[in-house]
Formats: C-alpha cells, structure tokens, sequence
C-alpha cells in the first residue's frame, strides 16, 4: 500500500518537476529561437529590446495562459468524468461549447472585442438550461448528458446557420478550432481565476470519489448527492466557460488528460485530480507550442486533436482487451 502511495505521489511530484521546465521550453521556441540563457536574463530584467517584446510582452503571457487552459480543462475533465460515471464524461457535455459558440458568433457580428464576454455568457446560461432540464428529466447523470446533446444540437443548428448565412462570420472559425495567437496580459488575468477555482477543487476529492458510486451507496456513506452533484457541475461549468472564452473551443484535453492519468496513479481522486491538472497544463501547452513552431500557426485545437485521437483510440482498445 505504501508503495503504492508513493508511486502516485512520485508522478504528481515529477508533473510539478516538469512544468517549469515546460514552460521555460515554451518560451524559447517560436518562429524566432531565443537561447535559454537570454530567455532568464530576459525574466530577470536584462536582454535587449527584441527580446524582452517576444519573450514578456508575446510569449509569457500566451505560455502561462495555454498551461492555465490546459490545467483547468484537465480539472473540469477529471470531475465531468466522476459527477457523470461515465468515462467519456467531457466538461462540453454540459451544453458549454455549443452556448460560448453562440455567444461568440454574436460577439461577432456586433463587435469582436465582446466575444470573449458573450461566450462566456452565454456558456453559463446554456448551462443552467441544460441543468434544468436535467434536473426535470430526473437528475441522474443520463438524464443531465441526454438534455446537454438535445440543447446543444439544437444551439448549434441556430449557430451554423447564422454563420452561413451571413459572410462576414467566417472569420470565426479560427475561434471553433482553438486558438491563443491573439492572446496578451488581458486575456491571461481573465483566464487566471479559473487556476485558483481549479487548485480549490482538490478539497472536493472525497465528493467525486463518492460521485463514482452509485447515488445509493454514496448517501449511505453521508453525501448529500444532489447538492454535491449541482456544486461540481457549477465548478465545471464555470471553470470550462472561461477557457472556452479566452481560447475558443479546444478538445480532447478535457477527454483524454484523465484517462492517462488514471492508468498511473488509478480512480482516487486525491491523485488523480492533481495529476490530471499538471498533466493537462502540460499537454495544451506542448500542443500550443507546436501550433506556433512553425512558419505558418495552425489552430491549437487540431493539434490536440492530432495528439488526442491516437491516444484516445489506444486507451480504447487496451481498456478492451483487458476487459
């Protein structure tokens, strides 16, 4: 058991070990290479005026923003996975990325500096509608995953078609494949509160392991599901909407993050929350930085889509011939 224990403990500290070291890689690769010592020197105050643009005012901020989205995706993932016991549980299944599309698509058409704050908007509200329909429906976690689909099937619908129809959006489909190129300090202090709700999430660990049960048997064991149930999907929905705001819509982070951490430090959320959370900050921002290594950027949501889609095929097919 202790073994055990520390194996866990070893992959959280060596995910604590490699994000600086994530981040300092980040900062040094780009379209203009900048050496690892200038990058310090840089941080430190000294440099010269070229690089102190590129690395403080360019990169820095889209580097920590990219690791913010990717902590918190990994975070809403991990939970959306525990509050609906279904292991394809996505922090989008709540109607989120079909309501900050809308939102987005109406930040569009009246002034594009507004899409961030509608598409956050609007994620919250289609959220609680999903919710409300789930709850009405029963409040079991099909119910609340079937009322997400019929929403946001329906939203999308209104959102394709405005996007057709009027030409002057196709701008925004740089937006639906995830992108942080037009990311600056602003936009990092918007996305920064969703680390803080994210880190806070890891006192809920004993609610999500009981969540995994079924209802039954976590209220025997004293949890008040549909309370506990309602507070994390607020945190889902919440966390979720503010990356989607900032970044546009960015998959498989949410969706794939959590089970690759599950198969090292297994279902326990006391591991598994923190180690899906580095890892998932990680990961986006490798992902990122690939997007922007080349002459041409290409939108961080096909990258981890190409990261994503193999890993996820792999970890279906092992899950099945172990099973």
């Amino acid at each position: 058991m202790g073994s055990s224990r520390t194996v866990k403990w070893s992959f959280v500290l060596f995910l604590i070990f490699l994000t600086p070291i994530s981040i300092f890689s980040a900062l040094m690769i780009g379209p203009a290479d900048i050496p690892f010592k200038t990058v310090i020197s840089t941080l430190f105050g000294g440099g010269d005026e070229i690089s102190r643009v590129i690395v403080l005012d360019l990169r820095l901020p889209r580097v920590l923003t990219a690791f913010i989205a990717g902590f918190a995706l990994g975070t809403a993932g991990t939970m959306a996975q525990a509050v609906f016991k279904n292991p394809l549980g996505d922090p989008y299944l709540l109607g989120i990325s079909s309501g900050a599309s809308l939102g987005a698509v109406i930040g569009f058409m009246i002034n594009f500096h507004l899409v961030p704050l509608l598409a956050f908007i609007f994620a919250i509200i289609v959220s609680i509608l999903v919710y409300s329909i789930g709850m009405a429906a029963g409040g079991k976690p099909t119910t609340l995953i079937l009322s997400g689909i019929a929403v946001g099937m329906l939203i999308n619908s209104i959102v394709w078609y405005l996007i057709l129809s009027l030409p002057n959006l196709h701008g925004i489909y740089a937006w639906f494949l995830g992108s942080f190129s037009t990311v600056m300090w602003p936009q990092f202090y918007i996305i920064l509160p969703s680390l803080f709700i994210s880190i806070g999430m890891i006192f809920l660990y004993r609610w999500l392991n009981l969540l995994m049960l079924r209802d039954e048997e976590a209220m025997s064991l004293g949890l008040n599901v549909n309370v506990a149930r309602t507070i994390v999907i607020i945190f889902i929905a919440l966390i979720t909407a503010v990356v989607v705001a900032v970044g546009g819509l960015i998959g498989f982070v949410g969706l794939v993050v959590p089970h690759i951490c599950r198969l090292v430090v297994g279902a326990n959320h006391r591991y598994l929350l923190p180690s899906s959370m580095l890892f998932g900050g990680i990961f986006l921002l490798a992902a990122d930085t690939v997007a922007r290594a080349g002459s041409t950027e290409i939108p961080v949501g096909i990258i981890t889509a190409l990261m994503g889609s193999p890993l996820f095929i792999y970890l279906l097919v092992r899950s099945h011939v172990k099973g």
